[in-house]
């Protein structure tokens, strides 16, 4: 699987994240779009990878099927089925 990143109204998209996802879903990207994490219910992280491609770390292990995220510029916010109704993260 991966992750890849396109701007409106151009043909082409690049690649962002390739070797770091089973399964992602749910991608979010911070408001100055220089973060850009994701879900990965396969392994149960959650990633984060610089918008240009470099940098990407599995930001939160050990999950249970995590769910989608949000993020206001200082914090992530996510859903944890394996018992954290609403988890709140920095962002590094």
């Amino acid at each position: 699987m991966w992750i890849r990143r396109a701007v409106v109204g151009v043909a082409s998209a690049s690649l962002v994240a390739a070797a770091l996802v089973a399964m992602p879903s749910n991608a979010y990207a911070t408001p100055d779009e220089a973060l850009v994490f994701w879900t990965d219910r396969e392994a149960n992280v959650i990633g984060r990878i610089k918008s240009d491609g470099t940098g990407g770390t599995n930001l939160v292990t050990g999950l249970a099927n995590p769910r989608p995220l949000a993020t206001d510029g200082t914090y992530l916010y996510y859903g944890n089925n394996g018992g954290n109704p609403v988890v709140r993260v920095n962002l590094d």
